[in-house]
């Protein structure tokens, strides 16, 4: 490139920098859309790794550290031990574990509320009534709307009380615990201690009641629980596969083939499609949002080119070369295109850290965000700039001074 050459194109970008400078508000309109396109861009990258940390975390937390332990089909009689949860403890890595089974009927017993707490005269329901030992309120991460979880006394002792699930208690009128709240399950009374207001593990608990399973042995002594009886085992993370091997020995010693141990599916497949789906469809967002900014650079710039087309003339008829002229309308769309790329990185980012906050999530942004936002902008505006600056290197400076 010879000095001369340098100048002119240093003169050419400079003219090019003063003509967008010129029409501030037709440059920010004319690069909303770009803006647009690269912010929606910066926030998939950043809220996609976001959410792929947060679901890994759920993962984690919940999927991958559950075992389900189940008699076989077919199954007669108590098959699991009045100390299971003491022996599913006694291994190394699990955290909580509780047994349940639903009493009698898995379509419900009738359950009616007595006066006292109520809202009105009490009210009788179809309830799913499930025996349950009190590690299962911790192995589901049970938290209470008001009371406690009856706890291992209760549950040795056989009493007569209950825990009732938030659905199950709107069914029943319940207002709120006092001294003395009872219901009546299939004529015998039982005392309630707590109502059970969310689960992160087992929902349909909200719907239910839940007795020691003493009781339910005791005044149902007719109902066999056999193959309807489940075990829920928690674990330390990455300790699911050493633990359900250890399970069913340490259960029954005597009969350890009376079990079906259920680890949890690997979620690396599941995490890896919720990642692909989420990243897919913010993806076709930004790229309708970029097509629709390359056109609009475009517009803006066909546009300019026409109102200026007796400058181009002028120009033409001063020894300007038609690169000149191409160059220079190009530069204006590349200029428009890398400011809606910076500001919609900018934006982006200011999103991902915003949504974070709000989802309590970690915020998580690839680092090479800061230069793809820009860099993707301006090749959007030097893509829309291509023809309008084409066209306006073919006039001919006669042609384009009779204009």
């Amino acid at each position: 490139m010879t000095r001369s050459g340098g100048v002119r194109k240093l003169t050419i970008a400079a003219e090019a920098v003063a003509a967008v400078a010129a029409r501030p508000a037709r440059a920010t309109l004319t690069s909303a859309a770009t803006v647009l396109g690269v912010g929606v861009l910066t926030a998939v990258l950043g809220l996609t790794a976001s959410a792929q940390a947060r679901v890994s975390e759920r993962f984690d937390a919940l999927a991958s550290t559950e075992i389900r332990v189940q008699p076989l089909p077919g199954t007669k009689g108590e098959t699991f031990g009045l100390d299971a949860d003491v022996r599913a403890g006694s291994i190394e890595g699990v955290t909580a574990s509780g047994v349940t089974w639903p009493v009698r009927d898995s379509e419900g017993l009738a359950v009616s509320a007595l006066p006292q707490g109520v809202d009105g005269p009490g009210n009788t329901a179809q309830i799913v009534v499930s025996a349950a030992t009190p590690g299962l309120f911790g192995e589901a991460g049970a938290s209470l709307h008001v009371g406690r979880a009856y706890d291992w006394f209760a549950e040795a002792r056989g009493a007569r009380v209950a825990v009732v699930g938030i659905g199950a208690a709107r069914q029943l009128g319940i207002a709120s615990i006092v001294p003395g709240i009872t219901i009546r399950i299939e004529g015998m009374n039982f005392v309630v201690v707590g109502v059970l207001a969310d689960t992160r593990r087992h929902p349909e608990m909200l719907s239910r009641i839940m007795i020691p399973s003493a009781a339910a042995r005791t005044y149902w002594p007719g109902y066999d629980p056999g193959d309807a009886a489940t075990m829920y085992v928690q674990t330390a993370v990455g300790a699911t596969a050493v633990v359900g091997a250890q399970l069913t020995a340490a259960l029954r010693p005597d009969a350890p083939d009376l079990f079906n141990v259920v680890l949890p599916a690997d979620p690396r497949g599941l995490r890896s499609q919720l990642d692909a789906d989420l990243g897919a469809l913010f993806a076709v967002l930004a790229g309708v949002c970029l097509i629709v900014g390359v056109f609009g650079i475009a517009n803006t710039t066909l546009a300019s080119v026409l109102e200026r087309r007796a400058e181009i003339g002028l120009r033409r008829a001063l020894g300007a070369r038609p690169g000149h002229i191409a160059l220079q309308f190009i530069l204006e769309s590349a200029i428009l295109g890398a400011f809606g790329g910076l500001v919609g990185t900018s934006l982006g980012t200011v999103s991902v850290v915003l949504v974070c906050i709000l989802r309590d999530w970690t915020a998580v942004l690839p680092p090479l965000v800061a230069l793809v936002g820009p860099l993707v902008g301006l090749v959007a505006g030097l893509a829309a700039g291509l023809y309008p600056a084409l066209r306006a290197a073919r006039w001919e400076p006669v042609e384009a001074l009779r204009s």
